[in-house]
């Protein structure tokens, strides 16, 4: 996410492609709340089960593992302590 955000960017436009993100958005529900620390943006990876947004737990090891699991990420505003359970959110997709 980082990288695409910043260095994916500016390649994106020294190649005359669209300065846009390279994933496909849907919007879906949340099926559990989606925690997140107040005051930074959090870019939450999950997976999509049965038509709900499921994050995927990450810390220690797994921050690595969770990545091969995920379907996409979730952008958590800084101004956030999260999003509830329930709640409409983008998922940038990975693979579509």
């Amino acid at each position: 996410c980082a990288y695409d955000f910043f260095a994916g960017r500016a390649i994106r436009a020294l190649g005359g492609r669209p300065l846009t993100w390279p994933y496909r958005v849907v919007r879906l529900p949340l099926a559990r709340k989606l925690v997140s620390t107040i005051g930074r943006v959090d870019y939450a990876r999950v997976r999509i089960v049965g038509g709900r947004v499921e994050p995927l737990a990450i810390s220690g090891a797994s921050i690595l593992s969770s990545t091969t699991r995920a379907d996409g990420f979730v952008i958590v505003p800084a101004d956030s302590e999260g999003l509830p359970p329930a709640a409409e959110v983008e998922v940038y997709l990975y693979d579509e």
